[in-house]
Parts: C-alpha cells; sequence; structure tokens
C-alpha cells in the first residue's frame, strides 16, 4: 500500500531527527542544576564532619589533659615544710600572676623517674597559646644538701643540671584556641583569691594553707560545648 509505506518512512525521518539545541540547551541546565545542590550537600556533610572530627580530638585532648592535671594537683605538698617555710605553690614564680590561669606547684605524685621526691610543675598556657605542663625532677647538688633543687640556680643550686619535661597537653590549632581556669576553695566551698606574683610570703602561707580543693576547667574558647572540668581534692593536709 503506497500511503502505508509513506508514513512508515515518514516515521522512521522523525525518530531519527535527534534532539534540538534548545532541548540539549535545557538538559545541561537540569544537570547543572540538580549538580549543583548534590555538590553543595557534599560539601556542607564534608564539613560537618570535619568539624565533628576536629570537635572530638579537642574533647579527647582535653579529657587526657584533665586527668594529668587532676593527678599533679591532688597530691599538691609543701617539699620544706618546717626546714625553710614556703606554701605548697612557688609564689615567687611569675606564671602565678595570672593565678586564675597557671600555677607551678610542687606534687608528691610521682610523675617520674623518682618515687616519693617533690617535683615542681609548671601549669600555664604558653606563648604559643598550647596549655602545656613543664615538670623538673628534683635534685640534690650534695648528699648532705637539705631541701631540694629543680633547675640551675644560685649557691649550691647552681651545680645541678637542668631535667624539666615539657608535655603539651592541648595544642592551639586553627580556629581552636585552649582555655584554662583554676579556682581554689576552703574546706567550707568559700573561693579564695590568688595572691598574685606579688604577694607576700606570709600571705601565701595563709592562701595555702586554706586550698581545700582546686576546680579544674579546661575548655576551648571556640567550642565552648567541649568543656570538661574536675573538682580536686589536695590529699595531703597542709
Amino acid at each position: 500500500m503506497p500511503g502505508g509505506d509513506s508514513m512508515s518512512r515518514h516515521s522512521r525521518i522523525d525518530d531519527d531527527r535527534g534532539t534540538s539545541l534548545v532541548e540539549l540547551l535545557v538538559a545541561m541546565g537540569i544537570f547543572l542544576v540538580v549538580m549543583a545542590v548534590v555538590t553543595t550537600v557534599a560539601i556542607s556533610g564534608l564539613r560537618t564532619v570535619t568539624t565533628a572530627t576536629a570537635v572530638s580530638d579537642i574533647q579527647v585532648a582535653q579529657q587526657n589533659a584533665l586527668l594529668w592535671t587532676t593527678r599533679l594537683l591532688r597530691y599538691a605538698d609543701n617539699p620544706v615544710e618546717g626546714l625553710n617555710p614556703t606554701p605548697w605553690v612557688d609564689y615567687d614564680s611569675a606564671s602565678n600572676a595570672e593565678g586564675a590561669s597557671a600555677v607551678t606547684f610542687y606534687t608528691y605524685s610521682g610523675t617520674g623517674p623518682l618515687d616519693g621526691v617533690p617535683y615542681r610543675v609548671v601549669l600555664e598556657l604558653d606563648a604559643a597559646g598550647d596549655l602545656v605542663t613543664e615538670v623538673s625532677t628534683p635534685q640534690k647538688p650534695t648528699e648532705s644538701y637539705e631541701g631540694w633543687c629543680w633547675t640551675p640556680d644560685t649557691g649550691d643550686c647552681s651545680t645541678i643540671t637542668e631535667d624539666t619535661a615539657r608535655r603539651v597537653l592541648v595544642a592551639a590549632s586553627d580556629g581552636h584556641t585552649p582555655g584554662l581556669t583554676l579556682t581554689y576553695r576552703d574546706e567550707g566551698g568559700t573561693v579564695l583569691e590568688v595572691p598574685g606574683a606579688g604577694g607576700s610570703v606570709d600571705a601565701w602561707n595563709d592562701w595555702a594553707s586554706q586550698v581545700d580543693t582546686v576546680d579544674i576547667r579546661i575548655f576551648d574558647t571556640e567550642t565552648p560545648a567541649s568543656e570538661v572540668s574536675q573538682l580536686v581534692k589536695l590529699e595531703n593536709p597542709r
């Protein structure tokens, strides 16, 4: 049938026409919109995972720092009490000027190679913004020397060699800065103000004799929700 053959040929011609430029542009536009949405969602998800991982790492570091600091402070004690009265903190140390965010103290926590000796500890935020401790092993310049030396100084202590181990507890990184707050309380829970670096020996002795607990708070200035804290009771009587 002539008519039927003509219709069949037209159908085949219509089927082989391909895609017009307009249709191609529309399809490409839709594809680009879909890809933009998918890419945005993927980037957002990646950022969320990266942020969550960073916060998790910070919390782990803060928790480890809290455990270490708690151990050090719990056994704080005066190594020369009765011999040369000084408080269990190094009141002469410049790091104590801030009081609430730095402290230098002595501890029998056994944090080094020797047992039953008073280590000196500096707990502070250093110039780089890291939360660090520096633990000095006590030494005696001579067997008969009464007391201890921690770092080379004047007199008999000038003969010793320095033995200090530095430990970064929480490192400052892009967008994250560690913070430290120390709150001292007496047995009744009353907050005790730190005398400061300019305080007299008597003022420091009086303050140190009243401290019963230390509230340690370690946090990240950019992610406050990651804060960890611990109330530490000093084991050794003043």
